[in-house]
């Protein structure tokens, strides 16, 4: 980094704390837990929910979901929280979708017509 020298040193304790803290060591069990939730999503599209002839439209909306997974973990992966939450979240709603549409086809398609409120 050819501009490390010019950093005071408050900026460079701080990035070599950041540094340290998302290394690769650092959060290690996090990371083994979330590749194991998102491998846990993925079997369950793969067995459950594409064996089980849902509609293409329902079905959509786990695969976004374990797609919302997967991004979170990329983006926890390399320390930006934020958009990571935003993913975990998109996940959960993107579940629930599945959960209650898979159920109520009546609402599905006032869904798709956007007149489900």
């Amino acid at each position: 980094m050819s501009y490390f020298h010019d950093l005071s040193k408050a900026q460079k304790e701080a990035y070599e704390d950041a540094h340290a803290f998302f290394g690769d060591k650092a959060h290690e069990k996090t990371y083994e837990e979330l590749i194991g939730a998102v491998s846990s999503l993925n079997c369950w599209l793969e067995y459950y929910v594409r064996t089980n002839r849902f509609s293409e439209e329902v079905s959509d909306f786990f695969a976004e979901a374990v797609n919302d997974a997967i991004l979170a973990y990329s983006f926890a992966r390399v320390g930006t929280w934020r958009p990571s939450l935003q993913s975990l979240r998109s996940t959960l709603e993107n579940t629930l979708f599945f959960l209650y549409y898979k159920d109520h086809p009546v609402e599905l398609q006032l869904w798709q017509q956007q007149k489900h409120r």
